[in-house]
């Protein structure tokens, strides 16, 4: 992928959603929300075991058998961060169905998207976003 490229959210409409009502698809963006959710608890569990277990450790010499543990542990800190990330992204596609399955097309969401971002730039005295 071209850094310069930009990848929107795709809805999901295929034959599989023929049929789905809104409820369907709002409980369908509470279902990976509930999903992020758990990888936010197994992201924050792995952060923790992580970070009491190299306190005070040094873990440069990876003949240690600690910092060989240590430093599986951060991968799996990564891997669960990203496992967090998907299932954001996840919810992104999900709150994206729905909205098309509104009527709304690419145009409309990035209009509404845009008076979204408008809106929140100028609340809390413009705190909502960094300069």
């Amino acid at each position: 992928m071209n850094k310069d490229e930009i990848v929107l959210p795709r809805p999901v409409n295929g034959p599989v959603y023929d049929g789905w009502t809104l409820e369907r698809w709002l409980l369908k963006v509470c279902e990976e929300t509930g999903e992020a959710v758990t990888a936010y608890k197994n992201l924050k569990s792995a952060r923790e075991k992580y970070h009491d277990f190299v306190d005070g450790l040094s873990i440069d010499d990876m003949t240690d058998p600690k910092a060989v543990y240590a430093s599986m542990l951060q991968a799996n800190t990564q891997h669960t961060r990203m496992s967090l990330c998907r299932e954001l992204t996840d919810v992104i596609t999900a709150a994206t169905s729905a909205l098309e399955y509104l009527g709304a097309d690419l145009d409309e969401r990035q209009r509404l998207q845009q008076s979204i971002n408008e809106s929140n730039a100028k609340r809390d005295e413009g705190r909502r976003f960094r300069a």
